[in-house]
């Protein structure tokens, strides 16, 4: 594809801070035809910034005959699916996948890697339909290999793999997967026999996502990928599919006809692999189908995205009544209850017990609080918050309720024995130098955290053993902080964190209580090395190395005393794990 005048287009565009430049390109493409999509890439690079290149992306009708099925001797992968906890990034590709986040985003994305995942199914899916359509370079995973299924199992190919499994949680997916929940089973069968008659012809692999339960009643969720539709007579507990979707599924590297979904023309669909299992997965429903690029390839993240929504995510207790937008929600797992502006789904491949909650925001468009509590007193809650300018977090045992703010305020309402809160600032909203803000206390009653002018003013009752990280991309701070006070300032001297308090009640916070050190970025909720020198930290270690062996030998010598010559079993894990 080319510029109508037949040259390539070079323009210097002085674009003032905070200005908004729209520039127009001219392009000529040789025959033009409904449902075909070619690339035109528009690469913009600048001087004056020190981030990586850019790229976007216009996508035009033109024609394209490929023939786009899966040759499941190219174009998979020759490994099956498999856990990774953390999710291994290369340097280059975390680089390039934060480049482009907000301070929030980042600090989203940093918890889902140290999460990790019990299933790679979703960046498997994504990069097996970018290496067919060419936008994802198979040399730049192994050099030299002919297609992606000889591609083997190296760390640039998990690496890539990873990168695409966590943008399932930034807000252009999640506000797909919100949408997709509340649209007919019958539809979204259409939707995806559709699109995948259109892979013989030019289409895009279709990606799938779908939700299944178990006889437990435990959900499920997988991601695969679609490359064709053809008749079928296939006959079970007393349902008749007629139809089939050729499916690519990356739990099973070769072509597995039981693997293929099965559907009939009311909307009943299943997967014969899965139903036959020993989990006996039934109640399939899809999560999510698509063949558009800017939900697939996120490589190229947009610099700005909104959203018509606020995101919340619970982790561990999912059974929660939560109230916003002036009104009061139940929310029992991925089921809702009190509107249609609220909706539940979980993770695909999660390595928890992760439900997100999509929260639609008034028509006036700006965001309101949260008020969450457990539907069952004396639980505990595990929550984190994504709105325009903060995210949130927070974690207390046993609380009345969290109260969630996007103005940059979290409260946990109630006497509780343990908590954490945390909030990160948008640049322009991180009232410190380090954008991410986290106190954690032994215990405390109404413990609250909220941006100021100032800082952050930390308040409650009763609050004991505090302590407070700072942290951004680079660098950390840390303190500890011992007072009966009610209400202190967390601020900066311009080098450090440091704790005040209004001892006297004139409203100014005049008396230090705690001045903070540096500490490691990488080890969040204040477990950096806190001033240990290297020796200190070195000494620990072999001490803890000695006790460990001396136990061992003790439990050996105790075993074979007694005649034991049973042999230890070496534990069989994916190779993420060292063993």
């Amino acid at each position: 594809m080319e510029l109508k005048d037949g040259k390539q287009d070079n323009t210097n565009l002085k674009i003032s801070t905070g200005d908004t430049v729209n520039y127009t390109w001219i392009i000529k493409i040789p025959v033009t035809t409904e449902d075909r999509n070619l690339e035109y890439s528009v690469t913009v690079t600048s001087e004056v910034s020190s981030t990586v290149t850019g790229y976007d992306s216009i996508f035009v009708n033109g024609i394209n005959e490929n023939d786009n099925r899966l040759d499941f001797m190219v174009d998979t992968w020759n490994f099956a699916n498999y856990s990774a906890k953390p999710i291994p990034l290369t340097q280059e590709d975390y680089d390039a996948l934060f480049t482009n986040l907000s301070n929030a985003e980042r600090t989203l994305i940093r918890k889902e890697i140290s999460s990790g995942t019990d299933g790679n199914c979703y960046g498997m899916a994504i990069t097996t339909i970018l290496a067919k359509t060419e936008r994802l370079s198979v040399d730049r995973l192994q050099s030299g290999a002919a297609n992606l299924h000889a591609v083997s199992k190296n760390q640039a190919a998990k690496s890539a793999i990873g990168y695409y499994y966590v943008t399932q949680n930034l807000s252009p997916s999640a506000d797909l997967f919100a949408s997709y929940q509340t649209q007919p089973e019958q539809t979204k069968i259409n939707d995806l026999k559709n699109l995948a008659d259109k892979v013989s012809a030019g289409g895009v692999p279709v990606f799938l996502c779908f939700y299944m339960d178990d006889k437990d009643g435990n959900t499920a969720g997988h991601a695969i990928c679609a490359y064709g539709q053809e008749s079928c007579n296939l006959s079970r507990n007393g349902t008749t599919y007629n139809s089939r979707i050729l499916i690519y599924d990356n739990n099973y590297p070769t072509v597995t006809e039981e693997a293929y979904l099965y559907f009939n023309d009311n909307g009943d669909w299943t997967i014969p692999i899965y139903a036959d299992s020993k989990e006996k997965y039934s109640n399939f429903r899809l999560a999510m189908v698509t063949t558009e690029m800017k939900y697939i390839d996120m490589f190229n993240i947009e610099t700005s995205r909104t959203s018509a929504n606020s995101y919340l995510t619970a982790r561990g207790n999912t059974d929660l009544k939560i109230e916003a937008n002036g009104t009061t929600y139940l929310v029992n797992q991925t089921k809702v209850q009190g509107g249609d502006d609220v909706v539940a789904y979980y993770d695909i491949g999660g390595a928890e017990n992760k439900l997100n909650i999509v929260i639609e925001k008034p028509q006036s468009g700006s965001e309101t609080a949260s008020k969450v509590s457990p539907q069952k007193q004396g639980e505990s809650l595990n929550l984190t918050a994504m709105y325009d300018n903060f995210f949130i977090e927070a974690n207390a045992n046993t609380p009345v309720a969290i109260q969630l703010d996007p103005s940059g305020s979290v409260e946990i309402d109630g006497k509780v024995k343990a908590f954490d809160m945390s909030l990160t600032g948008n640049e322009g909203y991180n009232a410190l130098p380090w954008y991410t803000l986290e106190v954690s206390g032994e215990s405390g009653t109404n413990p609250k955290m909220e941006a100021s002018a100032e800082g952050y003013i930390l308040s409650g009752e009763s609050l004991k053993k505090i302590k407070v990280f700072a942290s951004d991309d680079a660098t950390a701070n840390e303190l500890s902080i011992k007072t009966d006070g009610s209400k202190i300032l967390i601020s900066s001297d311009g080098t450090n964190l440091t704790a005040r308090e209004d001892k006297d009640g004139d409203g100014k916070y005049e008396t230090v209580l705690s001045t903070g050190h540096k500490a490691d970025p990488n080890d969040p909720r204040g477990g950096g090395t806190g001033g240990w020198t290297w020796w200190k930290i070195l000494l620990a270690v072999l001490g803890g190395v000695a006790i460990v062996a001396t136990v061992v030998l003790v439990f050996l010598k105790i075993k074979l005393g007694n005649g034991g010559t049973k042999k230890n079993k070496k534990s069989k894990g994916d190779d993420e794990y060292k063993w």
